[in-house]
């Protein structure tokens, strides 16, 4: 028998502290249940959900309930009752358990939920995810360990293979039941295991698994070195009421493939737009904007803005008088403030072409962004600008 590489549990998690492990009673969940009992973890629990969707799912819940009361483990189960009918059956199905994951977690204040996911699901999920054109940040398939919904979840068998796993079962004579609708032509997994990979595992040899594997290792290094490459880029965004704001100092520091990690990061998911991005920012076609969805990607000279929500006349606490520029006002720090009855709000459409004038050229001549300019007020009164919340200093 090959040997299991050993699992790959964070320093930090003590024996001793509560664990809790989702078990299926399928051959991956019950290799790392018991590999978890002979490491020597002391506090286990086992979670376990009932699907209802299958006649030997009672004797799995039976089987998985002996193994764990001959071992001493607490075990914790839920009955779904959901119609296999239904659309998004499998996303439906995850949700559910990972709300009653959840409520286990916090109860019993476990430091981290193991979940069974091996090397040969690693590579499905990268092989999914190029057929369905992601982004390559996204190749680094299935994550060791991330947080979600506040649960630290960690997948400590994501080196190992199938084959090792059920040899390894085999050998320590562990039961456990194999589900047959995870083959099953309904699901896209089930597809890819019963029919797409044997097939190119036919055509590129029995290789083909490792070296997929192989290049999602490399892509996650490269992923690395990326997010090592935009961590300033990234720390020095600026927040405002608006929307997010990244500076051309920072933006200049990057090539294009990290400026497009960057924007993938930033939620400009679109590969269309990102590339017009780009485009418009290495050609220094500035005051162009890019409409995605309820969002605007603004390209201007001073960095590009992702604005999140219209820019409108809102009341706030700024004292009148006070300076700050257009920085200022994307923070949220500078903004309007209630005016006194002869002064009023007014767009530079609704001024005078004179003043309309003169005001645009002190913009430009501060390089202020082009989007701003047409979509903030300034205080009028009579006739005249006396305030103006773009510029740092009066017109």
């Amino acid at each position: 028998m090959r040997t299991l590489n050993n699992l790959n549990i964070p320093q930090e998690i003590d024996k001793k502290d509560p664990i809790l492990v989702a078990v299926s009673f399928g051959p991956d969940s019950m290799a790392l249940l018991h590999r978890l009992i002979e490491a020597g973890f002391l506090d286990i629990h086992v979670i376990h959900v009932h699907h209802g969707l299958r006649k030997e799912s009672d004797d799995e819940l039976l089987a998985l309930q002996n193994f764990c009361k001959e071992r001493d483990l607490k075990f914790f189960y839920k009955r779904l009752s959901i119609m296999s009918s239904m659309n998004n059956l499998e996303d439906t199905l995850r949700q559910e358990r990972f709300l009653f994951f959840k409520e286990i977690y916090f109860k019993i204040e476990a430091k981290a939920l193991f979940l069974g996911q091996q090397a040969n699901e690693q590579v499905e999920t990268g092989l999914k995810r190029l057929f369905e054109g992601a982004h390559f940040s996204q190749f680094k398939g299935i994550e060791f360990e991330k947080n979600l919904w506040g649960m630290r979840v960690i997948r400590p068998q994501l080196s190992d293979w199938k084959e090792d796993i059920l040899a390894y079962l085999a050998h320590h004579k562990i039961p456990f039941s194999t589900d047959q609708s995870n083959f099953s032509e309904r699901f896209l997994r089930g597809r890819m295991r019963k029919e797409m990979i044997p097939q190119l595992k036919r055509q590129f040899g029995k290789e083909l698994e490792k070296n997929i594997h192989y290049f999602m290792e490399k892509i996650t290094d490269w992923n690395a070195h990326l997010e090592k490459r935009i961590e300033v880029s990234w720390s020095n965004k600026i927040f405002g009421p608006y929307g997010d704001f990244f500076s051309k100092e920072f933006l200049d520091r990057l090539d294009q493939v990290e400026l497009d990690y960057l924007f993938y990061k930033a939620e400009i998911k679109h590969r269309a737009i990102r590339k017009r991005l780009l485009a418009h920012w290495s050609n220094q076609e500035f005051g162009k904007k890019l409409h995605m969805e309820s969002w605007i990607v603004h390209v201007e000279q001073v960095g590009i803005f992702i604005q999140k929500k219209p820019i409108e006349l809102e009341q706030t606490h700024q004292k009148k008088g006070a300076l700050g520029g257009w920085l200022t006002f994307w923070k949220g720090e500078n903004g309007y403030f209630p005016t006194e009855k002869k002064e009023r709000w007014a767009k530079l459409q609704a001024l005078k072409p004179a003043l309309r004038e003169k005001i645009l050229k002190e913009y430009s001549r501060q390089k202020i962004p082009i989007f701003l300019r047409k979509n903030v007020y300034v205080l009028e009164d009579q006739g005249k600008v006396i305030y103006d919340i773009l510029s740092l200093c009066y017109p």
